[in-house]
């Protein structure tokens, strides 16, 4: 009863967060179409979406409409980047912290730790949303967003994100190692056991067999998922820089109102 409950909720859940997800999207996008990107700043407060930078549109979904906008609320309302000693850099490496409790977590036998874990580690992705906006705030650049390419605050962020996501993979390589997950075998049905099949009633879970992966092919998976998620976050980035010079960083002579209209030439 539990169980149907739990699947229940959970496709209530998707099914909700997928409708908010298109609903956004559609007001996004219907404001990008009818505004554009260049509009003047008396405008700004009637709409859902003032600002419509290269990198808030290569943002994932959860980022964009969730997680972004929770940590401005939580900003605006505590003033965490006016408290005397908070810095960007330093919520950086506080999530850096966060990341290292959450990869020990990860490899604990408890599910309830590993849980925990999951909780820490959204936490650390969290908190490095929340340095973005301190960044912003403190700089003077709230109704801008932007990448810092190349800046220190950037290649703090960056090595801390890296960090947090290897020893991520540690701690997932090191359980798998300590527990090792089974793999489902079908043992191959000879041609009379093909036969009876066509005339009996048939137990399927008989000729179902386990065994346990090796530790090698663990370890040799977790590397390519890890290399996996640093390509996605490298080139992420690398397309992120060049679609922002190519379509933000002003030309001389050219207005930035133009500047689309002269690409599409």
């Amino acid at each position: 009863m539990s169980g149907r409950f739990e699947e229940s909720c959970g496709f209530y859940f998707i099914f909700g967060l997928f409708t908010f997800f298109v609903w956004m999207d559609m007001s996004f996008l219907g404001e990008l179409s009818e505004k554009g990107i260049s509009y003047n700043s008396s405008i700004t407060e009637g709409l859902m979406f003032p600002v419509k930078s290269v990198k808030l549109r290569m943002q994932d979904h959860t980022t964009h409409y969730i997680n972004l906008p929770l940590m401005d609320f939580l900003d605006e309302k505590l003033g965490i980047s006016y408290i005397p000693g908070i810095s960007p850099n330093l919520i950086s490496f506080s999530h850096l912290v966060v990341a290292i409790i959450a990869g020990k977590c990860f490899s604990a036998e408890s599910l309830c730790i590993r849980r925990l874990g999951a909780a820490l580690f959204e936490l650390r992705y969290q908190l490095d949303v929340l340095d973005g906006v301190v960044y912003r705030t403190q700089s003077h650049l709230k109704n801008t967003f932007v990448s810092g390419w190349g800046s220190y605050g950037y290649i703090i962020d960056a090595f801390t994100d890296t960090c947090g996501g290897i020893i991520l993979a540690i701690g997932c390589t090191v359980y798998l190692n300590r527990f090792l997950p089974l793999m489902k075998k079908r043992k191959k049905l000879q041609d009379e056991e093909i036969g009876k099949k066509m005339f009996y009633f048939y137990n399927e879970e008989e000729e179902v067999k386990y065994s346990f992966v090796s530790r090698r092919t663990v370890n040799f998976y977790m590397v390519l998922v890890t290399i996996q998620v640093w390509l996605r976050s490298f080139f992420w980035d690398y397309y992120l820089r060049s679609y922002h010079n190519l379509l933000e960083v002003p030309i001389p002579g050219v207005p930035k109102v133009s500047k689309p209209k002269i690409y599409l030439i």
